[in-house]
């Protein structure tokens, strides 16, 4: 993550999350005067050593402060460790954990989003957080957290896809026809719609205006990662991560085509039957005319 992480300074700065640390580095670049071009260092500003192996992280203005960003990191043992700047501030365990599953932060509401492995959309304050006991372990963690956060129990289903606006309510729910492998929301245009890329097993991406298919695209492999990247003197590239770690960077085209050419029966025909079958219709044929 790219983004301004020290309070005295306006400069962004790469967050990494290792298994068991987070660091925090700054970048700077020199001028190539040769033909490799532009060089850039990692410079290490600070680190965190965790005590637990982490899962994934997410970034944002926890509680209102402007001026820089802080972390929030989630364990595989459920537990939410927040993260200001060079200092490590509290954790907090999640209720009921099982599997860690994504992290997501709403500034709007200042909630954490995350799915659980019962597959419940849970929505959880940052105040509530904040102002919880301070726990030590799983056991003592689940009391403390019950009453605190929202949790929402829609009928979740493997191939339906669902658009949630920030306060729990379904903005629209989409039922596929495949197995879904990945999907990335990206910017539109058009204000009030949401757009999708989405990556399925049968080596197709599918992009979506909410649930209005607008565009599909036969890829080589099975996609696992989904990402909309800008280049130099070309934007809007799609680059797509394969299982054996291949990327692809495409371009969509504007005239898209959903015709399947059929297989075409490739088999030799059998003369002696199709000579049979023509000798039979022009029987037909005689003994109709003769009746009319």
């Amino acid at each position: 993550m790219l983004l301004n992480f020290l309070r005295c300074s306006d400069l962004l700065h790469l967050a990494v999350l290792h298994p068991r640390r987070c660091s925090v580095y700054s970048v700077s670049g020199t001028a190539g005067n040769v033909e490799h071009g532009d060089q850039y260092q990692l410079k290490m500003v600070y680190e965190h050593n965790l005590k637990r192996t982490v899962c994934n992280m997410t970034y944002g203005s926890f509680g209102g402060v402007t001026g820089h960003h802080s972390l929030c990191i989630q364990s595989m043992d459920g537990m939410l460790m927040f993260v200001e700047q060079d200092s490590y501030t509290f954790g907090r365990f999640l209720p009921g954990f099982l599997l860690p599953g994504p992290l997501a932060y709403s500034r709007r509401t200042d909630s954490f989003l995350t799915v659980s492995a019962a597959r419940q959309l849970e929505s959880y304050k940052y105040e509530t957080l904040a102002v919880a006991a301070e726990a030590e372990s799983r056991q003592d963690a689940d009391l403390p957290l019950k009453t605190g956060g929202k949790r929402l129990t829609p009928d979740w289903t493997f191939r339906n896809l669902y658009c949630l606006r920030d306060n729990g309510q379904i903005r629209f729910m989409k039922k596929l026809e495949f197995n879904p492998s990945c999907f990335l929301p990206y910017s539109s245009v058009t204000d009030g719609t949401t757009n999708l890329l989405l990556g399925n097993h049968t080596n197709m991406l599918q992009v979506y205006q909410d649930v209005t298919l607008k565009w599909a695209a036969q890829l080589s492999f099975v996609p696992v990662a989904i990402r909309v990247a800008n280049f130099p003197e070309l934007k809007g590239v799609v680059v797509s991560l394969s299982s054996d770690g291949h990327l692809l960077c495409s371009y969509m085209g504007t005239d898209p085509s959903f015709f399947s050419t059929p297989k075409v029966d490739a088999r030799e025909a059998d003369y002696e039957q199709v000579d049979a079958e023509m000798k039979k219709l022009q029987k037909f044929i005689r003994e109709a005319t003769r009746t009319q």
